[in-house]
């Protein structure tokens, strides 16, 4: 620890309970990103590819004004890519990462983080995000590396689709288009008329219940247009892993939500997501391909939108992409999204740095845009 209160480490591990300690002063909507998310994430993904390593790097401070010490967290994992060490924020995707700094230490917390970075890893890029613009995080973050002579470049990541919730489900229902409520409602009584029919809910569930509502969310999406499409990116289908670990701990089985539309106990759509605080995030929902024409997707995400509001949720987050389909539901565009793209200040780092931006002025140019159509 320096005359100033502040130790820094980096490791592979940190204790549960001090992330728990740390957990408690982020804000709420990330308080999904728990010591177990991580853990979980690690072992499915990091394991799986001998060149990613996760690494935590903590900054512990303690002010003249508070005694006892503040621990931040910074998780990432390190990988090697054509002989570069690239240092990345890690976890999932979405929902949307950060890293996990006391509210009132934050600042020298980052300013400890990109000291350690660049003193002690040999990292020539440094990937961070996707965050939204208004993490904040992201300018102490940027001033930090630039007062340490990194050059960064930061990318737009589309905007959040966001839907703010009324207080009662016939509010929220009244909201939605006529239409959308018709077909709802209409498909709902059809697929009663063709056989038993079925809307189950999971939430705190046994490890055994939790492994069936994944295999059944599994089977539908195997049978989606994102398995049908080869180049589609499915959410469940061949991670099952993932979701069954996060979802045999306490922290992941409170935290996750899954509907699950069935006719003759056949799976034919789902819904899952994250509550964290008062937001609930919107992983995932797809249908059985087959069962396109009765509006089986429709069915699993009212269910969703209506359990959130009953338990209390004021808003649901959807991600990026899909806006059309997202508007349907009453979301609305929030905070964007950026990356940030972090280059050492070494021959590598500033050859890496021009080249990259070369990249984006050409990808936002008309001579790309003509190209890409012409070919």
């Amino acid at each position: 620890m320096n005359s100033k209160g502040v130790s820094t480490t980096s490791s592979t591990s940190v204790d549960p309970e001090d992330w728990s300690t740390v957990l408690e002063s982020v804000s709420p909507e990330h308080q999904f990103l728990s010591h177990h998310w991580y853990d979980v994430w690690s072992r499915a993904y990091a394991a799986n590819d001998e060149g990613m390593q996760p690494v935590v790097y903590s900054a512990s401070i303690k002010s003249e004004a508070e005694p006892r010490k503040k621990d931040n967290l910074f998780p990432c994992v390190l990988r090697n890519r054509m002989g570069i060490d690239v240092l990345s924020m890690a976890g999932y995707y979405y929902p949307f990462r950060t890293f996990l700094c006391h509210p009132d230490v934050r600042s020298t917390a980052i300013d400890q983080f990109a000291s350690l970075v660049h003193n002690e890893t040999n990292a020539t890029l440094l990937l961070v995000g996707p965050l939204q613009v208004n993490d904040e995080i992201s300018k102490p973050l940027q001033r930090s590396f630039q007062q340490l002579k990194w050059r960064v470049s930061d990318v737009s990541a589309g905007a959040q689709q966001v839907v703010n919730l009324p207080a009662t489900v016939e509010a929220y229902r009244a909201s939605l288009s006529r239409n959308l409520r018709k077909n709802h409602d209409r498909r709902k009584r059809s697929l009663e008329a063709m056989g038993q029919f079925d809307i189950s809910y999971f939430n705190n569930c046994t490890a055994e219940v939790w492994d069936q509502a994944i295999e059944r969310c599994a089977e539908v999406e195997s049978n989606s247009w994102l398995a049908i499409d080869g180049d589609g990116k499915t959410r469940v289908h061949g991670r099952e892993s993932f979701w069954k670990s996060y979802a045999a701990h306490e922290d992941g089985s409170r935290r996750l939500s899954v509907w699950v539309v069935s006719l003759d106990e056949k799976p034919i759509a789902y819904s899952l997501a994250i509550d964290s605080g008062a937001c609930r995030y919107s992983i995932s929902g797809q249908y059985d391909e087959s069962y396109k024409k009765h509006g089986v997707g429709i069915i699993a995400d009212m269910s969703m939108f209506e359990q959130a509001i009953e338990s209390g949720k004021t808003v649901v987050n959807m991600g990026d992409g899909e806006s059309d389909y997202k508007k349907r539901w009453g979301a609305e565009p929030s905070a964007e999204l950026q990356s940030l793209y972090i280059f050492r200040p070494s021959v590598i780092g500033r050859l890496g740095y021009i080249a990259f931006r070369t990249l984006e002025t050409l990808r936002h140019s008309r001579l790309f845009y003509r190209l890409n159509r012409y070919f």
